[in-house]
Formats: structure tokens, sequence, C-alpha cells
């Protein structure tokens, strides 16, 4: 990567992520003043408020709702300072699950679902943080741009023999039935292929459809 392109790519996260600090204040204020809500509901008389009920369904959904932004701006910020460092210790299983859970609604759009199994043990290696998020995303919006509504992609973390991905899906191919060779020509496939080899990893198809991505555990360069 240039300097110029590093420059930029630190200017984003470095606003991505003071944004999303900002936002996880916000959702503070909104927390707190839910939970005093609910406590005031509490607090009033049985009878007394005949919208009670409903208000205190209110302030719970509130609650959760501020619980799932929350957890998503927090992955978005450890997102925004991954151009931080050109190399970096990254935990497979954290990254599968956060590249997994900020690509949720991209999936959804096209009626896919997505999943991430973390494997039993910790797994890491180092690499380049931004390009190895890259070739994570790439590998799920490969098969998600190309199968149907009711699909399901599920990345699994394994560490032996190698540190490896594994991408597996069910549900219906939603065009060519020749499903390899459709991905194959696509400009996802393109992407993905050239963010593994920056990292010097490999991509494979194992004979049962499933898809493999294997990382060294450092990089050599």
């Amino acid at each position: 990567m240039d300097h110029a392109r590093e420059l930029e790519l630190r200017f984003f996260g470095r606003v991505a992520a003071s944004f999303t600090h900002e936002l996880k204040n916000v959702l503070a204020i909104v927390k707190e003043t839910a939970g005093l809500m609910e406590d005031l509901l509490a607090m009033t008389p049985q009878g007394a408020f005949p919208h009670q009920p409903r208000f205190q369904r209110g302030v719970g959904t509130i609650l959760e709702q501020v619980s799932r932004g929350v957890e998503l701006a927090t992955r978005m910020n450890r997102l925004a300072h991954s151009p931080d460092h050109s190399l970096a210790t990254i935990d497979l299983n954290d990254a599968v699950d956060q590249v997994c859970l900020l690509s949720e609604r991209l999936a959804r759009v096209k009626g896919v679902t997505l999943g991430a199994e973390a494997a039993p043990v910790q797994v890491t290696v180092v690499s380049c943080p931004t390009t190895f998020l890259l070739s994570l995303f790439k590998a799920y919006e490969v098969l998600w741009s190309h199968l149907g509504p009711g699909s399901h992609v599920l990345g699994k973390v394994e560490w032996e023999p190698r540190a490896m991905v594994t991408l597996g899906w069910s549900g219906e191919a939603a065009g060519d039935a020749d499903f390899r060779g459709e991905l194959s020509r696509s400009g996802e496939w393109q992407d993905l292929l050239t963010a593994m080899e920056t990292i010097e990893s490999r991509v494979a198809w194992e004979d049962d459809g499933t898809l493999v991505l294997e990382f060294p555990r450092e990089l050599t360069r």
C-alpha cells in the first residue's frame, strides 16, 4: 500500500472512531433516561396510570435497542481502528464475529442470514488488520450475493493444522446452476483473491462445497 493510500485509510479510521465514540455517549444518555423512566413506572401505584403496561413494554424495547446499538458502535469503533497498524495480532474468533455482525444488514437485504462459530481455543495470526477483515468480508459477500432468499452462510474458525476460516452455506443458489463457476466469474471473487494474495493467504474449495480461507501464522513481509 502506498503512503498516500495509507494516510487516507487512517484519516477515515480516525473520523469513524471518533464518531462511534460520540454515538456511544448518546446511547448512554438514552439508556440512563430510559432506566429512569422504568424506575418511575415501577414506583407508580397499580392502576394509577392506565397506559403503564404499554409504557413499560416501550421502555424495555428502548433498552434492548440501545444495547444492540452499543454493540454495533463498539464493533464499528474497532473496525475504524484497524488502519492504525500495518501489522497486528488478530484473534480469528473475534474477527469473524465482528465481520459477521457488521455485515448482517447487507446480507439481510438479499434475504440471507449470517453466522459465526468460534473455535474452542484462541486462534491468532499476525497480519494486516484492514486487509484481513476485508478478506473475511469478501468471503461472506461472495456467497450471500449469489444465494437465494432464505439461505444461511456460516463461518467457522479452525485452528488445526492451520489457521483457517471455513464458510459453509445452506439454501439455493440465486442464478447459474454452476455455482462455483458463477462465483469465480464475479467481481466479489476477484476482490477476495486480491485481498487474500495481499496477506499471503489461500482460498480453496473442499469437496463438500465449503469455502476455505487459509492464513499464515505471520506475514513474511
